[in-house]
């Protein structure tokens, strides 16, 4: 099955922000930024209270230089 993306979804690599954390969707986009990794993780469980069983959750990403990488 293949999932069709939202034309306002965008790449994690043209996300420009101050923050060191995001919460991150590939099929919704960029869903909160964060300063610190315990906000990230309490918006990501609230986010997980909302999806249906089945749907994949966001990710947190931290900023490491010029890039995104996944915390995990």
């Amino acid at each position: 099955m293949q999932v069709e993306m939202e034309a306002s979804v965008f790449a994690l690599d043209d996300l420009v922000s101050d923050a060191d954390f995001v919460l991150f969707s590939p099929w919704h986009g960029l869903l909160s930024e964060h300063c610190t990794y315990g906000e990230a993780r309490m918006a990501k469980y609230k986010e997980a209270s909302k999806v249906h069983l089945g749907e994949q959750l966001p990710l947190i990403y931290q900023r490491q230089d010029e890039a995104w990488v996944p915390v995990h």
